[in-house]
């Protein structure tokens, strides 16, 4: 999702008050900037981490199919995290104070609207494909890991650390290249040398 267009129409969607970054020093959203009521702490958390399980979920061309479905046979919050899903709810429920039944909906709520997003924006004037929404999901990676609280600890739940990683909650020129440096040890190009 562009942070300037798609991400601001999934918080106007649902209502939400802006998210906030995360330091990448404390890990924790700043205090300073920070709307830190109940409500507003659990949309953080719910946005961030339904994000970073399609993110997830669509790295695969199955994943990506599931999204592009629509009509899945079990709720969002179990398809995009399974068996741990109750382990997330939980730590929400932790983070921002917030009943299980509170979070579980808004978890629902909030991955249809994301995937409806995601299903009109990935394919641009024509009907998204597959290869669309994992092109589209992956380019935002880093943007929704900015957002993504640290207390949630959803790379162990998700069993990919690099989602805790405190250096992909930077931005800016030196993240930038620290990212096209860590793509090219792992093999894989850089996300603007990618069609």
């Amino acid at each position: 999702m562009n942070c300037g267009t798609d991400f601001e129409l999934l918080q106007e969607t649902l209502n939400s008050k802006p998210l906030q970054k995360v330091d990448p020093n404390t890990q924790e959203v700043e205090k300073a900037a920070a709307d830190t009521t109940h409500a507003s702490k659990l949309q953080q958390a719910v946005i961030a981490a339904v994000l970073t399980g399609i993110y997830k979920m669509t790295r695969t061309h199955e994943g990506a199919a599931q999204l592009l479905g629509g009509n899945i046979s079990t709720t969002w919050g179990n398809l995009l995290f399974g068996d741990s899903r109750q382990a997330l709810v939980q730590r929400i429920v932790t983070y921002s104070v917030s009943s299980p039944a509170a979070v579980d909906g808004e978890i629902d709520m909030t991955a249809n609207e994301a995937a409806n997003i995601i299903k009109t924006n990935a394919g641009g004037s024509r009907t998204a494909t597959e290869d669309d929404v994992i092109t589209y999901v992956r380019s935002q990676r880093n943007n929704i890991l900015q957002y993504l609280p640290a207390a949630l600890q959803l790379g162990s739940l998700l069993d990919d650390d690099t989602l805790d990683d405190h250096t992909h909650k930077m931005d800016g020129p030196v993240s930038g290249l620290m990212h096209k440096i860590e793509k090219a040890f792992s093999g894989a190009p850089p996300a603007d040398e990618k069609q």
